[in-house]
């Protein structure tokens, strides 16, 4: 039996392959524009993926750093006292590193002002209500302010007011206010200007600065430093009690010349720590000072440092 091609000669073979092709010829870019059509595809879904990204990092930027929060009106009694925290770390992804809730008194009433700031100063009219906690007497207010997702909290409040505030890196700023004030930080600064401090006070930190200018202690006020700087410079009421103390931090205090107290000072002076003064009359024996200054009655002071320097300046 003999098997014969269908494409017996040459020539049968050139009109097949050119059939072939021929036919195929009719249609020569179809593949390519296939391919060209999924890849248009998938580079548009790829571009669409990226502005999305974009967009959302951009929207949480601006959430979080420009759009305004506030301002948010608050009514409260007579001498009301404000609880305000935050434990969040200082700074973030989309903040700068230097981050405060800043207390100020003004006029305002028997209300307080909340208002949450961007870190750059631009005013935008989009705004939104702060949340808080108040009691229904309207004696306490509470504000956890790390829900704001803000880098600086402003609040107004009358002039007397209570203060209670704890964070961990947030600066606090207070100024112009009179109460009894308990504020602490982990290493956030603590500044306090302008302002009468009364009732059991206390201003403690961990390792950030503890600075009070231009203010007036009142009743038991005490300072706490574990490893930041301790700086007052201020008055004394004759009948306080007051302490300032540090672990390894430096203790710079000035009080008015013709200021009334006893002054119990001492310093580990194993630790290389120092007491230094330019009051009148007042002089360091064996790394302390034991001495009454002014006429009774006489504010009870005491400067303790376990590794720190204290300066005692008159003014």
């Amino acid at each position: 039996m003999v098997w014969h091609n269908p494409v017996s000669n040459e020539k049968d073979l050139e009109m097949s392959y050119n059939f072939q092709y021929s036919n195929a010829g009719l249609y020569p870019y179809r593949g390519r524009a296939q391919y060209r059509r999924q890849g248009s595809c998938l580079r548009s879904l790829f571009v669409f993926v990226v502005v999305v990204a974009v967009l959302g990092i951009g929207g949480t930027f601006i959430a979080r750093n420009t759009i305004l929060a506030g301002p948010t009106t608050i009514p409260v009694s007579a001498l009301p006292t404000l609880v305000i925290d935050s434990q969040a770390n200082n700074g973030s992804t989309f903040t700068p590193d230097t981050t405060s809730i800043h207390i100020h008194a003004a006029n305002t009433g028997n209300k307080i002002i909340l208002q949450a700031l961007n870190p750059y100063g631009i005013p935008l009219s989009l705004s939104v209500p702060i949340s808080y906690d108040r009691s229904s007497d309207g004696s306490t207010v509470i504000i956890d302010v790390d829900s704001l997702q803000s880098s600086r909290i402003d609040v107004t409040v009358p002039a007397g007011t209570n203060l209670k505030s704890d964070t961990n890196s947030k600066n606090i700023e207070v100024d112009g206010v009179t109460g009894q004030m308990v504020l602490t930080s982990n290493s956030g600064s603590i500044t306090v200007t302008n302002s009468t401090l009364s009732a059991s006070s206390l201003l403690a930190n961990n390792s950030g600065a503890i600075n009070a200018t231009q203010d007036t202690l009142s009743g038991p006020v005490t300072f706490n430093n574990n490893e930041g700087p301790i700086t007052f410079k201020g008055s004394i009421d004759s009948s306080g009690v007051y302490q300032f103390l540090s672990n390894s931090g430096s203790i710079d205090v000035t009080f008015p010349r013709h200021a009334s107290f006893h002054l119990n000072a001492t310093v580990n002076s194993a630790n290389s720590a120092s007491i230094t003064t330019d009051f009148p009359g007042l002089s360091v024996k064996n790394a302390a000072i034991h001495a009454n200054l002014g006429r009774p009655p006489r504010a009870q002071v005491t400067f303790y440092s376990n590794g720190g320097s204290i300066k005692l300046h008159a003014q």
